[in-house]
């Protein structure tokens, strides 16, 4: 499977390919992947590829023209699953369910109250528990 678009899909998509392809024992390769350019880029002196240590500074310089500036500027960002928001949103019923007090009492495994406190903190928006939860 190739996908050559892959740098401009929403990090979403990029999760879903990634874990869809990992799922089924399949190799979905993007553009920085690709062996030739692996290749290629190997051979650019690092000064030119990290001048003031500057991250992907060539890939930022070659889409200037057709990336909004702000795009360009933005600090890397991971491949991270949106738990905040699923457990905000969409899954918080299934959050509420799976948590309720007589059920994590059953396991003996977890105290309901502070199971409770970081449920009602993270709704709210104090803090951000998604991988606690």
């Amino acid at each position: 499977m190739h996908i050559d678009s892959a740098v401009f899909l929403p990090d979403d998509l990029m999760i879903k390919n990634n874990r869809m392809t990992t799922a089924h024992s399949l190799e979905a390769r993007v553009p920085f992947t690709d062996p030739e350019l692996t290749e290629f880029m190997s051979a650019v002196p690092s000064s030119m590829k990290l001048p003031g240590f500057r991250k992907k500074h060539l890939m930022r310089a070659a889409l200037r023209k057709h990336l909004p500036r702000a795009i360009l500027r933005r600090k890397k960002i991971g491949l991270e699953l949106p738990y905040f928001r699923w457990l905000s949103r969409e899954l918080k019923d299934v959050l509420v369910q799976y948590c309720e007090p007589a059920r994590l009492e059953a396991t003996g495994l977890f105290r309901p109250a502070a199971i409770r406190a970081l449920i009602d903190e993270h709704m709210a928006m104090r803090r951000d528990h998604d991988r606690a939860l």
